[in-house]
């Protein structure tokens, strides 16, 4: 998908994020992500593919990204994939914040790797996603919107977890 940003021209993403901020410059509830449905669709139809033609089940992958990906991560674990091993959601955000829930009512586990300086990820997002999905979550207060090889090591560590893996 092409996303279009405003003074930037298009660029490429999963989807168009809209945050809608309210008369006092406040944000609102208000959040949209033009376009994460046929995104969602996508990654579904992958998994479904790997699992069909190389025998992988669901239970066995983790759903993961960076930002948008992250982004994407969550609200595939709020369809159909909600049987995924886990999440690994690196500066990212639950994308349907008021309807933040799973096909199932359960979430995988899920593991936030978060900012404390990420001006593109608030921090209240990143606990929020946790609150909802009962992720743990990593916050680095010395962090912006950038991957550090702490988050590398910290997710290989919790990937491997999920396998029993040393």
């Amino acid at each position: 998908m092409r996303a279009t940003e405003s003074g930037i021209g298009e660029t490429r993403a999963w989807f168009e994020p809209r945050l809608w901020v309210n008369a006092n410059r406040k944000e609102s509830s208000k959040w949209t992500c033009d376009g994460i449905e046929a995104s969602v669709e996508t990654a579904v139809r992958m998994v479904n593919e790997i699992e069909r033609e190389r025998g992988i089940p669901r239970h066995r992958v983790v759903l993961g990204g960076f930002s948008q990906g992250a982004c994407l991560a969550l609200a595939c674990a709020q369809s159909e994939l909600c049987d995924v091993a886990g999440v690994l959601a690196v500066r990212g955000y639950l994308p349907n914040r008021a309807t933040a829930s799973t096909a199932t009512g359960r979430w995988p586990t899920t593991l936030i790797l978060a900012g404390g300086r990420d001006p593109l990820v608030p921090t209240d997002w990143s606990l929020e996603a946790g609150r909802v999905t009962g992720a743990q979550i990593v916050m680095r207060d010395d962090i912006g919107h950038e991957l550090c090889v702490e988050d590398v090591y910290r997710a290989r560590r919790w990937i491997r977890e999920r396998f029993n893996e040393s």
